[in-house]
């Protein structure tokens, strides 16, 4: 049971969803150990931290979501290092009661039944811990 709430929590994290409202390409703000020091990377449209960072023509940071269809898009690859080092605890979140689904910052993250795992580390390792 243990391994299916693993995946389950997994397919959760990676499924891109088709809905407008939407935002996929940010990182739940609930993972967030320092969100404080976080928003300082935050998109300058919709206030969340993209997955991946793109800059305006001003170098401003956006999300992907928040850059469709804009002009003067670039990628950051220095705010993309410093993202991908922020950190962050598990996206698996510790049961409350019963199983079911939360939404954070645009992805839906899977409550695992039975799973209260307090890993911490680097968005960028996350996937290596999922």
């Amino acid at each position: 049971d243990f391994r299916r709430s693993e995946v389950s929590t997994t397919m959760a994290y990676n499924e891109q969803k088709d809905n407008d409202n939407e935002n996929t390409s940010v990182w739940p703000t609930g993972l967030l150990l320092n969100s404080a020091y976080a928003m300082t990377f935050a998109c300058i449209k919709c206030n969340e931290i993209p997955k991946q960072c793109v800059s305006n023509e001003d170098g401003g940071i956006l999300c992907q979501h928040c850059s469709t269809n804009m002009n003067g898009i670039m990628q950051n690859k220095a705010i993309q290092s410093i993202v991908s080092k922020l950190k962050v605890k598990c996206i698996t979140l510790p049961d409350s009661g019963d199983a079911g689904e939360v939404e954070g910052g645009g992805v839906v993250v899977t409550r695992a039944k039975d799973n209260q795992c307090d890993w911490t580390g680097m968005i960028k390792n996350i996937e290596d811990h999922t």
